[in-house]
């Protein structure tokens, strides 16, 4: 008949092996101790971090751009300073995967990020959302600052994706963007002024009769 573990005992070790293994560590040498502590640390913080970046582009994915958008928002409520959300989409980049390869998208998408990561302050927190989708939080911007940075980034932008020598391609890459912006509102839940901005991104996508792709 075979023994039942009782709930707190653990399965593998006996008590003893336990105590045994509790012991060797403390006896460990306090300084070699504390050296593995920090490591194990970074460690784990290594790999908090790394399900929060986006591997293509080294920027913040969904994730991590959530976890900064929660504090900025309640950071706004608190002290009334303005924030502002803005969302980037691609408009057919599924022509270049489709035509060069998705390498070719690859190397567009990721000189858009380094074009984003120059293009905005420290202060600004910049994520790569999806394949063809970019959000960017603007902590101390209202409408029309944000309408100025838009402008700006998307001069940038076109100036460097239009630039066929970069992907070593026959002609220029036919790429668009639409840009969608917003400032949050006085008790307005983040995610409202996400659904706004993203209203006013697909607007522009319609007024260019873009396809979503």
């Amino acid at each position: 008949m075979s023994e039942e573990l009782t709930p707190n005992e653990p399965m593998g070790f006996s008590e003893e092996q336990i105590n045994e293994r509790q012991e060797k560590h403390s006896l460990m040498d306090p300084r070699e101790k504390a050296i593995m502590d920090l490591e194990k640390d970074e460690l784990i913080r290594k790999l908090k971090l790394a399900v929060e970046i986006d591997d293509l582009t080294g920027l913040l994915n969904r994730r991590g751009f959530n976890r900064y958008l929660e504090f900025y928002e309640a950071h706004s409520e608190r002290t009334n300073e303005e924030l502002s959300v803005m969302l980037i989409d691609l408009d057919r980049l599924k022509e270049i995967n489709d035509s060069y390869g998705h390498a070719t998208g690859d190397k567009v998408i990721q000189a858009i990020a380094n074009t984003l990561k120059i293009g905005t302050r420290d202060a600004d927190i910049v994520a790569h959302i999806s394949g063809d989708e970019f959000e960017i939080l603007l902590p101390a911007t209202n409408t029309d600052e944000a309408e100025s940075v838009a402008e700006r980034l998307k001069e940038s932008l076109l100036e460097i994706i239009n630039n066929s020598l970069l992907w070593e391609i026959p002609e220029e890459v036919p790429i668009n963007m639409s840009i969608g912006y917003a400032q949050r509102n006085k008790d307005e839940d983040i995610s409202k002024t996400l659904e706004r901005a993203e209203t006013k991104m697909y607007e522009v996508k319609r007024s260019k009769g873009a396809d979503r792709k």
